[in-house]
Parts: structure tokens; C-alpha cells; sequence
């Protein structure tokens, strides 16, 4: 395989002689099954899984707190009824800056008031819309339409091109600083010390806006049930969190860590090869090296969905499930190996974006197309293809021997000569998907390389 010049050693979704072998385990009786694939899709999401928890010196962590500490991921997976129970007449504190941390933030300030203010421990602040406008004009009319693409430069253009976004720099720079004058105007950002240190323009380049998620939110930092505090560390004592330039100890009952996932770490130990671990992820200074933002150019039979980033995860998820469709039934064909890693050198995905914030009422918009639009296209798919659905829940249940996660696998399992096996998220489930079964490992070729 390493040899290979070719994607799986030609330039077809199902070229070489390789499969992907699946198996599941139910949940009630143990009982084993294999499934073989010839394709796998992942679309298992990146921000879930595994959360991102900040390193603590010897002394200062969770365990000298006499509270209780637990993540934005876990908090996001308690039914509402005791999530409102936890919060109520607490002292919470929310470790984070961006969407889910002023999601909950919100959320404690709405359930304590002032008597019980929430605070909220930054490192750096974000530019958060409070609507997609400006001075009253959509958004989109500045940042998301073919005409704002010309504003900036990109890797590999042509000359004419590279020119013109050099004469229209000007316009750039004034575009970006109507939308910091409208923000800092409309919101006061300055008297709680949430200007980012950045430009708008760079937040836009590098995907890092966003919408605030709770349009109360300055209005409770204006009433006081939320306090914001800047701190580049932080630690744990007995009674709360040490915080740097305080004399003193923040006194809390409850910590939040609003600090994200490691997404790439998540999909890294979905493979039991070493090989392939190795293949998966990039350098700690890049983002996963894929070809198109789908294709892993040393990993054959294998597309992943949901890991790229852009300002509209909704419309470029689409466009990658009805290029990936078009893929498996054989109308594009891919270029070499080497060519595929040249291009994505050349052309790296953005910095990632804002994370969607966790939320316990509904599915994020966004994976609910990626998976309805990849479901609508590979149904519509002529035979010999056809697609076995594995659902994956970000959060195995306890009762899960060795906190194994947990598939959903629908019952109509259709025979066929070519069948692609999709894992998606637990919470997009139909009920009509059944039984239940738990995946334990997948092998490429017969030789065990992928375990979720």
C-alpha cells in the first residue's frame, strides 16, 4: 500500500481488492456480527467525543476541588430537568470564550440572577453578531456572495486575479471596518472587555465569527448575573480556582470547561493501525490533510464528512456529499497520490471555525444536512451500491462494557455487491433503526486496522 502511486492503488472508490470488515456486537446479548464494506464514510463530527481538558500543574487540578467539575460535552447531554437542578442556587463558573460557554453562561444567569452570578474565565475575545446584519444590510451581501471571493487572495490564482484582490484591498480593509464600527457601536464590547485583539477582516479570512447564541447575553453582563474575568491560566483549590492577579481564590461550586474537542484525536484512535494513525492526522501545526476536504490521499476506501470548516458549513457539506455521490458511482476519477498531497499543501482548509455549542434540545443543523443530503444521495445511487447506516453516540452510556460506544444499525440491510457502510452521530437516530448493536472493530484487507 505504501508503494502505491494510486489512490488504493488505482484512481476508483473501489479499485483494489481491499475491504473494510465491521464488526458489531448487540448490546443485550453480546451476540457478534461481521459486516464486510468496500467503503466507509465517516461522519462522526468534530466537535464531540473527545473533550478538550486543559493540563494542570501538580496540585491544581480537579481533584484537590472540593466541587464538582465536568465539561461543556457532558453538561450538553443532561436532560433538562437535571441540568436545571445542577445549576440552581450555584455558584457556576464557565471556563471559555466562545459559543457553548456563552450558551451556558446565559443559561445559569437566567436560572440564578444576581444572587448567584455565573462567571466566565477568557483567555481572548471573539467577534459575535448579534443578527446577520450590518447597519441594517444582511451579511451575506458583504462576506458571502461570488463577487467578496475577488477581495482575497488565494493559493495557486493567476495573476489577473491575484492583481485585482491587490486594487480591491482597500475596499477589504473599509468593508471590515464598518462591521468592527457597527459591532462596537451596537454592543458595549469595550466596557467588558470583549474587543478581540484581532480584526474582523482576519476573523472572516481565518473563519473564526460567529452569532451570538443568546441574544440576552449583554444584557445580563449589563444586569450582573454575569461576570467576566481575563486569565491566561487558571488552577484548582479547595474552595474554587486560582486565578491569575487575583489575591484572592474564586470561590465556586461548579466548573464548566467550555474549552472544546480534540476532533483530530477522535478520529486518530478510531484506527487500531499504527499506519494509519499516522496517515490520519497532520502535523500539530495543520489540519487533517484531505483531498477535496473528503478524501485521505494514503487511506484507501475511506471519505470523511464534517471535518471541514468554512462560514457555511451547510451549503459546503452539501457540495462535498453530491461530489463524494458522484465519486462512488464513477464519474470522477482521482489524480495521483502525490498530486493529491500537492494540493493540499497548496490549498489547506482555514484555521478552524467557532464550534457550535452544545445543546440538549435539538440536532445542529448543519450534521443533520451533511447526513440528509449524504443519505438522499447515496439512495439515489444505481445499483450494485447501497449504504448499512452505523450510528455512533458521542457518549458511550454507562452501562457499556469498557465504555465501548454504542451503533444503531437499520434493519433493511439490503444485499448487494457494493456496500458503504456511514457512521453518524447517535443523535440523529430514526427510531425505525434497529437493532441495537455495538461496534467493535474494523479491518481493511482482513488485517485488523480500525477500531471505534
Amino acid at each position: 500500500m505504501e508503494k502505491w502511486n494510486s489512490w488504493g492503488g488505482n484512481v476508483k472508490p473501489f479499485s483494489s481488492k481491499g475491504t473494510w470488515h465491521i464488526s458489531l456486537q448487540h448490546t443485550k446479548n453480546f451476540s457478534t456480527e461481521v459486516y464486510e464494506a468496500e467503503f466507509v464514510i465517516l461522519c462522526i463530527g468534530k466537535y464531540s467525543g473527545v473533550p478538550n481538558i486543559p493540563l494542570f500543574p501538580a496540585g491544581q487540578g480537579p481533584e484537590v476541588f472540593k466541587g464538582k467539575v465536568l465539561h461543556s460535552m457532558d453538561y450538553s447531554a443532561l436532560d433538562n430537568e437535571v441540568a436545571a437542578e445542577l445549576i440552581k442556587d450555584k455558584r457556576v463558573t464557565v471556563i471559555g470564550s466562545q459559543k457553548s460557554a456563552i450558551d451556558i453562561a446565559t443559561e445559569c444567569a437566567h436560572a440564578n440572577g444576581v444572587k448567584y452570578p455565573c462567571t466566565m474565565i477568557q483567555r481572548s475575545a471573539h467577534w459575535f453578531f448579534p443578527e446577520l446584519n450590518i447597519w441594517g444590510i444582511d451579511i451575506e451581501y458583504f462576506y458571502a456572495n461570488r463577487f467578496s471571493e475577488l477581495l482575497f487572495h488565494k493559493p495557486g490564482e493567476p495573476f489577473l486575479l491575484s492583481l485585482l484582490a491587490t486594487l480591491l484591498s482597500p475596499l477589504r480593509w473599509g468593508v471590515a471596518k464598518v462591521a468592527e464600527s457597527y459591532l462596537k457601536w451596537r454592543l458595549p464590547m469595550k466596557k467588558y472587555g470583549l474587543v478581540p485583539s484581532y480584526s474582523i477582516l482576519e476573523a472572516i479570512a481565518s473563519c473564526r465569527i460567529g452569532v451570538l447564541p443568546d441574544e440576552n447575553f449583554y444584557d445580563k453582563l449589563k444586569e450582573g448575573s454575569i461576570l467576566i474575568k481575563k486569565s491566561q491560566s487558571f488552577g484548582f483549590c479547595k474552595e474554587g480556582l486560582i486565578i491569575d492577579g487575583e489575591a484572592k481564590p474564586l470561590e465556586t461550586d461548579i466548573v464548566i470547561l467550555a474549552t472544546g474537542y480534540k476532533g483530530d484525536e477522535k478520529l486518530q484512535s478510531i484506527f487500531k493501525s499504527p499506519l494509519f494513525q499516522k496517515y490520519i492526522v497532520g502535523s500539530k501545526t495543520s489540519s487533517l490533510p484531505l483531498y477535496r476536504q473528503i478524501i485521505h490521499p494514503q487511506i484507501p476506501q475511506l471519505a470523511i464528512i464534517g471535518y471541514a470548516e468554512s462560514l457555511s458549513n451547510l451549503y459546503s457539506s452539501e457540495m462535498r456529499c453530491q461530489w463524494l455521490a458522484h465519486f462512488l458511482d464513477g464519474n470522477i476519477e482521482l489524480p495521483t497520490i502525490s498530486e493529491m498531497e500537492k494540493d493540499i499543501k497548496m490549498c489547506p482548509p482555514p484555521t478552524p471555525c467557532t464550534p457550535p455549542r452544545d445543546r440538549r434540545r435539538s440536532v445542529p443543523a448543519s450534521r443533520r444536512l451533511v447526513l440528509a443530503t449524504l443519505t438522499h444521495t447515496l439512495v439515489s445511487l444505481p445499483p450494485p451500491l447501497t449504504a448499512l447506516s452505523c450510528v455512533v453516540p458521542p457518549v458511550p452510556p454507562p452501562s457499556s462494557p469498557q465504555g465501548s460506544s454504542k451503533f444503531v444499525v437499520p434493519s433493511h440491510l439490503l444485499p448487494s455487491n457494493r456496500r458503504i457502510i456511514l457512521s453518524r452521530s447517535s443523535r440523529l437516530a430514526a427510531d425505525s433503526c434497529s437493532p441495537h448493536r455495538r461496534f467493535i472493530s474494523a479491518s481493511w484487507n482482513g488485517c485488523e486496522v480500525c477500531k471505534i
